[in-house]
């Protein structure tokens, strides 16, 4: 795997996106399920919303997926001209 200016590996084949990608979401998941057994045991009803967007399940998406260096810009160049 390629290695980004993080340090962050870069995964290139379609499995080990999918494994990477399965690691985020049962990560996220147990937070979830993590945060709703707190909820239950205080007695209060869970908030899923609140559940899902923890500070940690935050940085799990950006951390999970690395930027590509090698990829083309999204925008075109301001300078660029359309003709």
């Amino acid at each position: 795997m390629p290695q980004d200016d993080d340090g962050a590996a870069v995964p290139t084949g379609r499995a080990a996106r999918l494994l990477r990608f399965g690691g985020i979401v049962t990560g996220i998941a147990g937070s979830v399920a993590a945060g709703c057994l707190r909820a239950l045991a205080s007695v209060e009803r869970p908030d899923m919303a609140q559940l899902l967007l923890t500070p940690a399940n935050t940085f799990r998406l950006p951390d999970g997926f690395p930027i590509r260096t090698n990829t083309a810009p999204l925008h075109p160049p301001t300078n660029a001209t359309i003709g």
